[in-house]
């Protein structure tokens, strides 16, 4: 009896494999190929650029209109003006860092590619 149900098991289980393999071969062939999967994460890269970019020009925006008041107040109370230059100067950096990054682009490659991308997005 044992060896019965054992020979039961197995051409269950082989006739399974069977039939899903027959069922679900072609939702195998009609999944994503790896070259779209590269292609849909460069082009989620592109927003995620976008993002950085506006996320960074934010930040340094904070930081020199806080250095600026903290400038105006250390004045006044006689403070060290050193911390609210260097926030001022990094605010200066990251608003910069792309206008930077897309100068560079442009002399070392002949294009612009920060831009290229953009204008390719349409943005």
């Amino acid at each position: 009896m044992a060896k019965k149900d054992k020979v039961v098991k197995f051409l269950s289980y082989t006739l399974s494999m069977l039939i899903m393999t027959f069922f679900f071969v072609e939702h195998a062939e009609a999944a994503v190929k790896i070259g779209q999967i590269g292609t849909n994460a460069g082009e989620a890269a592109k927003g995620l650029s976008v993002g950085a970019k506006q996320f960074a020009f934010f930040i340094g925006l904070v930081a020199v209109i806080g250095g600026g008041i903290g400038l105006m107040n250390a004045k006044k109370t006689q403070q060290s003006i050193g911390p609210f230059v260097v926030a001022i100067l990094v605010g200066v950096a990251l608003m910069s860092i792309f206008a930077l990054i897309g100068s560079v682009s442009l002399t070392a490659f002949g294009t612009d590619e920060s831009t290229k991308a953009v204008s390719d997005l349409g943005l």
